[in-house]
């Protein structure tokens, strides 16, 4: 059996894509840290770790939407997974069965003020769109965050070209 590498983030964490086994719906994306990976494998349900709560979680343990591991694969740079699961009830904490239900549209990005988004519901589980405005003190938040996240990025590359 060979040995894996996993290549985690500065931080300890790799992003961890959660996937219904049986039809490929994505269901969510999460982040792992080495012990939420170890909890995953040994317990054969899903553990991640949670970046605003700072703390390990155990996916259902408070909603009883517990995800049975099928099968994780990891990419070919080690750096995702890909959690293959075993889903029963609602994976998102809106309550709909996958986080992604919100198409993002080009005339939604953003303006001076705010980013509007316009949420037009993919899965059955949401009755209705609805329209957010997040302030500038948000959007300066995210702008930095992705500025982060570009630069983390670039430093990677860097180090790996």
């Amino acid at each position: 059996m060979q040995a894996i590498k996993l290549q985690y983030n500065k931080q300890g964490l790799i992003p961890a894509i959660i996937q219904q086994h049986d039809t490929g719906e994505v269901l969510m994306m999460a982040w792992m840290n080495k012990e939420a990976l170890e909890q995953t494998l040994n317990t054969k349900t899903t553990w991640f770790w949670s970046r605003s709560r700072n703390e390990l979680w155990h996916k259902g343990a408070t909603s009883g939407n517990v995800q049975q591991v099928n099968k994780i694969l990891y990419d070919c740079d080690s750096d995702c997974l890909l959690v293959q699961v075993d889903s029963k009830g609602p994976a998102c904490h809106t309550g709909a069965k996958s986080c992604f239900f919100r198409e993002l549209k080009q005339e939604n990005l953003i303006d001076d003020e705010a980013l509007l988004v316009d949420a037009v519901p993919i899965d059955q589980g949401v009755q209705n769109g609805t329209k957010s405005q997040i302030s500038k003190e948000s959007l300066k938040g995210v702008k930095t965050q992705i500025e982060a996240n570009v630069n983390e990025i670039k430093t990677e590359e860097e180090g790996n070209g």
